[in-house]
Protein backbone atom coordinates (compact mmCIF):
# COMPACT_ATOMS: atom_id res chain seq x y z
CA UNK A 1 0.00 0.00 0.00
CA UNK A 2 1.23 3.50 -0.82
CA UNK A 3 1.65 5.86 2.13
CA UNK A 4 3.33 9.28 2.13
CA UNK A 5 3.16 12.89 3.29
CA UNK A 6 3.53 15.94 1.05
CA UNK A 7 4.52 19.35 2.41
CA UNK A 8 4.24 22.34 0.07
CA UNK A 9 4.23 26.14 0.23
CA UNK A 10 0.70 27.34 0.94
CA UNK A 11 0.82 29.48 -2.19
CA UNK A 12 3.15 29.40 -5.21
CA UNK A 13 3.13 32.59 -7.29
CA UNK A 14 5.07 32.01 -10.51
CA UNK A 15 5.69 34.09 -13.59
CA UNK A 16 7.59 36.97 -15.17
CA UNK A 17 6.88 40.29 -13.49
CA UNK A 18 5.13 38.73 -10.50
CA UNK A 19 7.69 40.31 -8.11
CA UNK A 20 5.58 43.47 -8.35
CA UNK A 21 2.92 41.67 -6.27
CA UNK A 22 5.13 41.24 -3.22
CA UNK A 23 3.49 43.93 -1.06
CA UNK A 24 -0.04 42.80 -1.89
CA UNK A 25 0.98 39.26 -0.91
CA UNK A 26 2.63 40.43 2.32
CA UNK A 27 -0.03 42.81 3.65
CA UNK A 28 -2.68 40.16 4.46
CA UNK A 29 -0.08 38.03 6.24
CA UNK A 30 1.76 40.49 8.51
CA UNK A 31 2.30 44.14 9.33
CA UNK A 32 5.90 44.06 10.59
CA UNK A 33 8.34 42.31 8.28
CA UNK A 34 11.98 41.38 8.56
CA UNK A 35 13.30 41.95 5.04
CA UNK A 36 16.27 39.65 4.41
CA UNK A 37 18.40 40.18 1.31
CA UNK A 38 21.92 39.52 0.06
CA UNK A 39 24.70 42.05 0.26
CA UNK A 40 24.36 44.25 -2.78
CA UNK A 41 22.91 42.96 -6.04
CA UNK A 42 19.30 43.64 -5.14
CA UNK A 43 20.16 47.20 -4.13
CA UNK A 44 22.23 47.80 -7.27
CA UNK A 45 19.36 46.65 -9.47
CA UNK A 46 16.95 49.08 -7.81
CA UNK A 47 14.66 46.26 -6.72
CA UNK A 48 15.40 46.73 -3.02
CA UNK A 49 14.18 50.32 -3.05
CA UNK A 50 11.15 49.27 -5.06
CA UNK A 51 10.08 46.59 -2.59
CA UNK A 52 10.63 48.89 0.37
CA UNK A 53 8.45 51.57 -1.24
CA UNK A 54 5.76 49.00 -2.03
CA UNK A 55 5.76 47.73 1.54
CA UNK A 56 5.50 51.30 2.84
CA UNK A 57 2.53 51.97 0.56
CA UNK A 58 0.81 48.76 1.72
CA UNK A 59 1.23 49.69 5.39
CA UNK A 60 3.81 46.99 6.14
CA UNK A 61 6.61 48.21 8.41
CA UNK A 62 9.99 46.61 7.70
CA UNK A 63 13.49 46.23 9.02
CA UNK A 64 16.20 45.33 6.54
CA UNK A 65 18.99 42.85 7.34
CA UNK A 66 21.59 41.32 5.04
CA UNK A 67 22.57 37.66 4.88
CA UNK A 68 26.04 36.33 4.13
CA UNK A 69 26.73 33.95 1.23
CA UNK A 70 27.30 31.11 3.73
CA UNK A 71 25.25 31.71 6.91
CA UNK A 72 26.81 30.61 10.19
CA UNK A 73 25.51 30.17 13.72
CA UNK A 74 27.31 33.31 14.84
CA UNK A 75 25.91 35.42 12.00
CA UNK A 76 22.33 34.30 12.69
CA UNK A 77 22.74 35.12 16.38
CA UNK A 78 24.09 38.55 15.46
CA UNK A 79 21.12 39.21 13.17
CA UNK A 80 18.71 38.15 15.90
CA UNK A 81 20.23 40.59 18.37
CA UNK A 82 19.59 43.45 15.95
CA UNK A 83 15.90 42.71 15.44
CA UNK A 84 14.72 41.50 18.84
CA UNK A 85 13.03 44.85 19.58
CA UNK A 86 11.09 44.96 16.30
CA UNK A 87 8.22 42.55 17.12
CA UNK A 88 8.15 41.07 13.63
CA UNK A 89 5.23 38.96 12.48
CA UNK A 90 6.54 38.13 9.00
CA UNK A 91 9.82 37.36 7.23
CA UNK A 92 10.41 38.26 3.58
CA UNK A 93 13.59 36.68 2.15
CA UNK A 94 14.77 37.75 -1.31
CA UNK A 95 17.94 36.17 -2.71
CA UNK A 96 19.75 32.92 -3.31
CA UNK A 97 19.46 29.80 -1.21
CA UNK A 98 21.63 31.12 1.62
CA UNK A 99 19.54 34.26 1.95
CA UNK A 100 16.30 32.30 2.02
CA UNK A 101 17.81 29.84 4.53
CA UNK A 102 18.80 32.77 6.74
CA UNK A 103 15.25 34.10 6.55
CA UNK A 104 13.79 30.72 7.49
CA UNK A 105 16.14 30.43 10.46
CA UNK A 106 15.16 33.90 11.69
CA UNK A 107 11.47 33.07 11.29
CA UNK A 108 11.86 29.94 13.42
CA UNK A 109 14.02 31.55 16.10
CA UNK A 110 11.96 34.73 16.48
CA UNK A 111 8.90 32.58 17.16
CA UNK A 112 10.55 30.04 19.45
CA UNK A 113 13.43 31.88 21.11
CA UNK A 114 16.89 30.51 21.61
CA UNK A 115 19.67 30.25 19.05
CA UNK A 116 20.54 27.89 16.19
CA UNK A 117 22.49 25.45 18.37
CA UNK A 118 19.28 24.69 20.24
CA UNK A 119 17.70 23.20 17.11
CA UNK A 120 20.37 22.14 14.61
CA UNK A 121 20.12 18.47 13.64
CA UNK A 122 22.91 16.22 14.80
CA UNK A 123 25.01 18.89 16.50
CA UNK A 124 22.42 20.91 18.42
CA UNK A 125 20.84 20.50 21.83
CA UNK A 126 17.87 18.54 20.57
CA UNK A 127 15.29 21.19 21.37
CA UNK A 128 12.00 20.81 19.51
CA UNK A 129 10.11 23.81 18.20
CA UNK A 130 7.12 24.52 20.41
CA UNK A 131 5.63 27.14 18.10
CA UNK A 132 5.31 27.49 14.34
CA UNK A 133 7.86 29.69 12.60
CA UNK A 134 6.74 33.15 11.54
CA UNK A 135 5.15 33.19 8.07
CA UNK A 136 7.78 33.36 5.33
CA UNK A 137 7.61 34.84 1.85
CA UNK A 138 10.54 33.44 -0.15
CA UNK A 139 11.65 35.08 -3.39
CA UNK A 140 14.51 33.23 -5.16
CA UNK A 141 16.85 35.23 -7.37
CA UNK A 142 18.77 32.17 -8.61
CA UNK A 143 17.65 28.81 -10.04
CA UNK A 144 19.37 26.14 -8.00
CA UNK A 145 18.60 25.34 -4.39
CA UNK A 146 14.80 25.36 -4.49
CA UNK A 147 14.91 26.80 -0.94
CA UNK A 148 11.63 28.58 -1.63
CA UNK A 149 9.95 25.17 -1.44
CA UNK A 150 11.86 23.42 1.37
CA UNK A 151 11.26 23.19 5.11
CA UNK A 152 14.82 23.47 6.38
CA UNK A 153 17.56 26.05 6.84
CA UNK A 154 21.20 25.06 6.35
CA UNK A 155 23.52 26.77 8.83
CA UNK A 156 27.29 26.34 9.14
CA UNK A 157 29.81 27.00 11.85
CA UNK A 158 33.45 27.73 11.07
CA UNK A 159 34.72 26.82 14.54
CA UNK A 160 32.97 23.44 14.60
CA UNK A 161 33.28 22.86 10.83
CA UNK A 162 29.76 21.65 10.13
CA UNK A 163 26.80 22.42 7.94
CA UNK A 164 23.55 21.20 9.43
CA UNK A 165 19.85 21.98 9.18
CA UNK A 166 17.19 23.45 11.38
CA UNK A 167 14.09 21.65 10.14
CA UNK A 168 10.37 21.94 10.79
CA UNK A 169 7.27 21.71 8.62
CA UNK A 170 6.32 25.25 9.68
CA UNK A 171 9.50 26.55 8.05
CA UNK A 172 8.05 25.79 4.62
CA UNK A 173 7.44 29.25 3.14
CA UNK A 174 3.83 30.39 3.21
CA UNK A 175 4.39 32.05 -0.17
CA UNK A 176 6.97 31.08 -2.80
CA UNK A 177 7.14 34.06 -5.17
CA UNK A 178 9.13 33.04 -8.25
CA UNK A 179 9.86 35.64 -10.90
CA UNK A 180 12.12 34.28 -13.68
CA UNK A 181 13.10 37.83 -14.66
CA UNK A 182 15.58 37.79 -11.77
CA UNK A 183 17.65 35.14 -13.52
CA UNK A 184 18.81 37.47 -16.28
CA UNK A 185 20.93 39.24 -13.65
CA UNK A 186 22.66 36.06 -12.42
CA UNK A 187 26.39 35.87 -13.36
CA UNK A 188 27.05 32.92 -15.73
CA UNK A 189 29.39 31.00 -13.36
CA UNK A 190 26.80 31.25 -10.59
CA UNK A 191 24.02 30.24 -12.99
CA UNK A 192 26.02 27.18 -14.06
CA UNK A 193 26.65 25.97 -10.51
CA UNK A 194 23.06 26.66 -9.48
CA UNK A 195 21.79 24.79 -12.52
CA UNK A 196 23.88 21.75 -11.69
CA UNK A 197 22.62 21.87 -8.10
CA UNK A 198 19.02 21.87 -9.33
CA UNK A 199 19.79 19.01 -11.73
CA UNK A 200 21.41 16.90 -9.02
CA UNK A 201 18.46 17.48 -6.67
CA UNK A 202 15.95 16.44 -9.30
CA UNK A 203 17.87 13.28 -10.22
CA UNK A 204 18.48 12.25 -6.62
CA UNK A 205 14.90 12.85 -5.49
CA UNK A 206 13.58 11.02 -8.59
CA UNK A 207 15.48 7.85 -7.67
CA UNK A 208 15.28 8.31 -3.88
CA UNK A 209 14.07 5.43 -1.78
CA UNK A 210 11.94 8.02 0.04
CA UNK A 211 10.08 9.03 -3.12
CA UNK A 212 6.40 8.58 -3.91
CA UNK A 213 4.19 8.81 -7.01
CA UNK A 214 3.68 12.56 -6.66
CA UNK A 215 7.36 13.42 -6.19
CA UNK A 216 8.23 11.15 -9.12
CA UNK A 217 5.76 13.04 -11.30
CA UNK A 218 7.08 16.41 -10.22
CA UNK A 219 10.70 15.27 -10.64
CA UNK A 220 10.00 14.20 -14.23
CA UNK A 221 8.52 17.61 -14.97
CA UNK A 222 11.53 19.24 -13.31
CA UNK A 223 14.05 17.20 -15.29
CA UNK A 224 12.34 18.10 -18.54
CA UNK A 225 12.51 21.76 -17.53
CA UNK A 226 16.17 21.44 -16.51
CA UNK A 227 16.94 20.45 -20.08
CA UNK A 228 16.89 24.21 -20.75
CA UNK A 229 20.09 24.72 -18.74
CA UNK A 230 22.36 24.71 -21.80
CA UNK A 231 20.28 27.31 -23.62
CA UNK A 232 19.96 29.40 -20.46
CA UNK A 233 23.73 29.50 -20.05
CA UNK A 234 24.13 30.47 -23.71
CA UNK A 235 21.66 33.32 -23.28
CA UNK A 236 20.57 34.25 -19.72
CA UNK A 237 18.12 36.73 -21.24
CA UNK A 238 16.22 33.95 -23.03
CA UNK A 239 12.89 34.28 -21.21
CA UNK A 240 11.68 30.79 -22.08
CA UNK A 241 14.88 29.14 -20.82
CA UNK A 242 14.82 31.27 -17.66
CA UNK A 243 11.24 30.22 -16.93
CA UNK A 244 12.18 26.58 -17.40
CA UNK A 245 15.15 26.82 -15.01
CA UNK A 246 13.08 28.67 -12.40
CA UNK A 247 10.51 25.90 -12.65
CA UNK A 248 13.16 23.17 -12.43
CA UNK A 249 14.63 24.73 -9.30
CA UNK A 250 11.28 25.08 -7.56
CA UNK A 251 10.23 21.53 -8.40
CA UNK A 252 13.61 20.28 -7.17
CA UNK A 253 12.92 21.96 -3.83
CA UNK A 254 9.48 20.37 -3.55
CA UNK A 255 10.87 16.95 -4.40
CA UNK A 256 13.85 17.04 -2.05
CA UNK A 257 11.67 18.31 0.81
CA UNK A 258 9.38 15.31 0.45
CA UNK A 259 11.44 12.50 -1.10
CA UNK A 260 14.93 13.21 0.23
CA UNK A 261 18.22 13.12 -1.67
CA UNK A 262 21.19 10.76 -1.84
CA UNK A 263 24.94 10.27 -1.70
CA UNK A 264 25.76 13.42 -3.71
CA UNK A 265 24.26 15.68 -1.06
CA UNK A 266 25.33 13.40 1.79
CA UNK A 267 28.96 14.02 0.79
CA UNK A 268 28.51 17.62 -0.39
CA UNK A 269 27.45 18.79 3.06
CA UNK A 270 30.67 17.93 4.96
CA UNK A 271 32.80 18.99 1.99
CA UNK A 272 31.13 22.40 2.10
CA UNK A 273 31.77 22.58 5.83
CA UNK A 274 35.43 21.55 5.69
CA UNK A 275 36.46 23.39 2.53
CA UNK A 276 35.48 26.83 1.17
CA UNK A 277 33.60 25.60 -1.87
CA UNK A 278 30.36 26.49 -3.68
CA UNK A 279 27.69 23.88 -3.01
CA UNK A 280 26.62 23.65 -6.65
CA UNK A 281 30.19 23.10 -7.83
CA UNK A 282 30.68 20.30 -5.31
CA UNK A 283 27.44 18.61 -6.38
CA UNK A 284 28.50 18.90 -10.02
CA UNK A 285 31.87 17.32 -9.24
CA UNK A 286 30.29 14.40 -7.36
CA UNK A 287 27.35 13.75 -9.67
CA UNK A 288 28.89 11.61 -12.45
CA UNK A 289 30.69 9.18 -10.13
CA UNK A 290 27.82 8.92 -7.65
CA UNK A 291 25.34 8.07 -10.38
CA UNK A 292 27.79 5.71 -12.10
CA UNK A 293 28.18 3.68 -8.90
CA UNK A 294 24.43 3.60 -8.27
CA UNK A 295 23.85 2.37 -11.85
CA UNK A 296 26.56 -0.29 -11.59
CA UNK A 297 25.11 -1.66 -8.36
CA UNK A 298 21.58 -1.52 -9.75
CA UNK A 299 22.69 -3.48 -12.81
CA UNK A 300 24.39 -6.10 -10.64
CA UNK A 301 21.20 -6.45 -8.59
CA UNK A 302 19.05 -6.51 -11.75
CA UNK A 303 17.16 -3.50 -10.39
CA UNK A 304 15.49 -2.62 -13.68
CA UNK A 305 13.11 -0.14 -12.06
CA UNK A 306 16.01 2.04 -10.93
CA UNK A 307 17.83 1.74 -14.25
CA UNK A 308 14.60 2.73 -16.01
CA UNK A 309 14.48 5.90 -13.92
CA UNK A 310 18.06 6.84 -14.72
CA UNK A 311 17.40 6.18 -18.40
CA UNK A 312 14.33 8.41 -18.24
CA UNK A 313 16.32 11.14 -16.49
CA UNK A 314 18.81 11.07 -19.37
CA UNK A 315 16.07 11.23 -21.95
CA UNK A 316 14.33 14.14 -20.22
CA UNK A 317 17.52 16.16 -19.76
CA UNK A 318 18.79 15.65 -23.31
CA UNK A 319 15.59 15.42 -25.30
CA UNK A 320 16.62 12.06 -26.78
CA UNK A 321 13.66 10.33 -28.42
CA UNK A 322 15.20 7.26 -30.04
CA UNK A 323 17.76 6.17 -32.59
CA UNK A 324 21.50 6.69 -32.80
CA UNK A 325 23.60 9.77 -33.38
CA UNK A 326 20.52 11.95 -32.97
CA UNK A 327 22.39 15.00 -31.83
CA UNK A 328 25.91 16.17 -31.21
CA UNK A 329 27.08 17.45 -27.86
CA UNK A 330 25.60 20.97 -27.66
CA UNK A 331 28.88 22.26 -26.28
CA UNK A 332 30.80 21.21 -29.37
CA UNK A 333 32.52 18.09 -28.06
CA UNK A 334 31.88 14.44 -28.87
CA UNK A 335 28.39 13.26 -29.56
CA UNK A 336 26.50 12.19 -26.45
CA UNK A 337 24.28 9.90 -28.52
CA UNK A 338 26.72 7.51 -30.18
CA UNK A 339 25.43 4.04 -30.97
CA UNK A 340 22.09 2.36 -30.42
CA UNK A 341 20.60 2.00 -26.95
CA UNK A 342 20.03 -1.69 -26.26
CA UNK A 343 19.27 -1.59 -22.52
CA UNK A 344 18.35 0.88 -19.82
CA UNK A 345 21.81 0.26 -18.36
CA UNK A 346 23.25 1.63 -21.62
CA UNK A 347 21.03 4.69 -21.27
CA UNK A 348 22.00 5.18 -17.64
CA UNK A 349 25.67 5.19 -18.67
CA UNK A 350 24.83 7.89 -21.20
CA UNK A 351 23.44 9.99 -18.35
CA UNK A 352 26.77 9.68 -16.53
CA UNK A 353 28.67 10.64 -19.66
CA UNK A 354 26.37 13.58 -20.40
CA UNK A 355 26.74 15.00 -16.86
CA UNK A 356 30.53 14.62 -17.01
CA UNK A 357 30.62 16.49 -20.34
CA UNK A 358 28.33 19.15 -18.96
CA UNK A 359 30.58 19.70 -15.95
CA UNK A 360 33.66 19.89 -18.16
CA UNK A 361 32.05 22.31 -20.60
CA UNK A 362 31.06 24.60 -17.71
CA UNK A 363 34.64 24.48 -16.42
CA UNK A 364 33.51 23.25 -13.02
CA UNK A 365 36.59 21.72 -11.35
CA UNK A 366 36.98 18.52 -9.41
CA UNK A 367 37.12 18.33 -5.63
CA UNK A 368 40.91 18.68 -5.53
CA UNK A 369 40.50 22.27 -6.69
CA UNK A 370 38.84 23.05 -3.36
CA UNK A 371 41.58 21.33 -1.33
CA UNK A 372 40.12 17.84 -0.92
CA UNK A 373 42.71 15.03 -0.80
CA UNK A 374 42.55 11.30 -0.12
CA UNK A 375 43.58 12.03 3.46
CA UNK A 376 40.24 13.82 3.92
CA UNK A 377 38.04 10.96 2.79
CA UNK A 378 37.66 9.47 6.27
CA UNK A 379 36.33 12.58 7.96
CA UNK A 380 34.10 13.43 5.00
CA UNK A 381 32.52 9.97 5.12
CA UNK A 382 32.25 10.10 8.92
CA UNK A 383 30.20 13.27 8.58
CA UNK A 384 28.15 12.30 5.52
CA UNK A 385 24.46 12.99 6.09
CA UNK A 386 22.77 9.79 7.34
CA UNK A 387 19.34 10.90 6.13
CA UNK A 388 20.53 11.35 2.57
CA UNK A 389 22.46 8.07 2.66
CA UNK A 390 19.31 6.31 3.87
CA UNK A 391 17.42 7.65 0.87
CA UNK A 392 20.16 6.98 -1.68
CA UNK A 393 18.92 4.90 -4.60
CA UNK A 394 21.04 1.92 -3.48
CA UNK A 395 22.77 1.08 -0.22
CA UNK A 396 26.41 2.22 -0.13
CA UNK A 397 29.24 1.24 2.20
CA UNK A 398 32.31 3.27 3.11
CA UNK A 399 34.29 1.80 0.23
CA UNK A 400 31.65 2.95 -2.20
CA UNK A 401 31.61 6.46 -0.80
CA UNK A 402 35.42 6.57 -0.95
CA UNK A 403 35.28 5.48 -4.61
CA UNK A 404 32.91 8.37 -5.38
CA UNK A 405 35.26 10.83 -3.69
CA UNK A 406 38.35 9.46 -5.42
CA UNK A 407 36.64 9.52 -8.83
CA UNK A 408 35.54 13.12 -8.22
CA UNK A 409 38.93 14.61 -7.36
Amino acid sequence: MTSFNLVLPRKIVFGPGRFAEIASLAAPIGKRAILVTGRGSLEKSGRLKAVQERLDAAGVAWRHVTASPEPTVEQVVQLLSGIEDFAADLVIAIGGGSTIDTGKALAALIANGGEPMDYLEGVGRGRAMAKPALPIIAVPTTAGTGAEATKNSVIGDEARTFKKSIRDDSMMPMVALIDPEFLAECPPPVAAMCGMDATSQLIESFVSRGGNPLTDTLAREGLAAAGALIQFLRDPKDAVAAESMAMASMLGGVCLANAGLGSIHALASPIGAFFPSPHGAVCAALMPAAIELNCHLANEAENTELLDKYAMAWQLLTGWSGGAEQSADPFGGESVFTGMIDTTFDASKRLVRFLAQLKKAMRIPGLAHWGVTENDFGRIIDNAGPGNLKNNAVELDRDGLAWILESSL
